[in-house]
């Protein structure tokens, strides 16, 4: 059984690191048995020696301080006091004016004020001042063009095609046909009247006189007649001395 080195007390354990249960040593049990002492160790590694010059006394490295032991509080303070006493110095040492220096000039010739600039009166200087005209060319302001006025022929087109748009046969609500009225023979006034009094019924919605103002040599044209416009028309002048034809067509085409 191996025993402590330092008190020869018995070890209980056979390898490794221990410590003594007499002394409280840290020894190190070998393979072979022996048994190492950590203290002993650290002696005879000599890491923690330190290599002192003979020029240096055992004073000397007593006075080394380490700089665990130094308080950081008193390091600042001791600073703080040698800058303190640095500042006592008053400001008055320290830019002091010699005597034989000192300014004796008041403190308006020191800052004397700019002479007064006369005023500029403009209305003087205009006074002065010769005007000469010197005529000016103006270009002479050319008027827009008037704008070309829209001939009876397009107003009456356009007109036609707002017409067409609110009519009936646009809209085919009376069907896709449109029909063509032709009268012939209207040769005497009594024949025009009761034409006029056929076309004046309300239920047609046509301007008679407007139709009957068209007739040129007895022939009267009403076009874009619903089929129940040209039934009523031709149902109604059947027994009048005349002739009607008609033509029936697609509003699609």
């Amino acid at each position: 059984m191996a025993s402590c080195p330092n008190c020869g007390a018995n070890l209980n354990e056979d390898f490794g690191l221990v410590s003594c249960s007499s002394c409280g040593a840290s020894l190190f049990i070998e393979m072979d048995g022996s048994v190492q002492s950590q203290k002993q160790d650290d002696y005879n590694d000599g890491t923690s020696l330190e290599i002192v010059s003979d020029a240096e006394s055992f004073e000397q490295l007593g006075a080394h301080q380490s700089l665990d032991n130094i308080n950081s509080d008193d390091v600042l303070v001791e600073n703080f006091q040698l800058d303190e006493k640095s500042y006592e110095e008053p400001v008055e040492e320290l830019y002091e004016v010699p005597a034989e220096e000192a300014v004796d000039e008041p403190v308006e010739e020191l800052y004397e004020m700019p002479a007064e600039e006369p005023d500029f009166n403009l209305s003087d200087e205009e006074s002065n001042i010769e005007t000469e005209y010197i005529p000016v060319e103006v270009d002479p302001v050319l008027e827009p063009a008037a704008e070309s006025s829209i001939d009876s022929t397009t107003e009456a087109a356009m007109q036609e095609v707002v017409e067409f748009g609110n009519s009936e046969i646009s809209q085919a609500s009376e069907g896709l046909y449109v029909y063509t009225l032709r009268i012939d023979g209207i040769d005497s006034n009594d024949v025009k009247s009761h034409l006029h009094s056929i076309l004046s019924n309300s239920r047609l919605k046509l301007n008679a006189s407007e139709l009957i103002s068209t007739i040129k040599s007895g022939h009267l044209t009403i076009r874009n007649l619903n089929p129940i416009k040209a039934y009523v028309i031709i149902n109604e002048a059947k027994n009048l001395p005349i002739d009607i034809f008609w033509e029936q067509h697609d509003i699609t085409s």
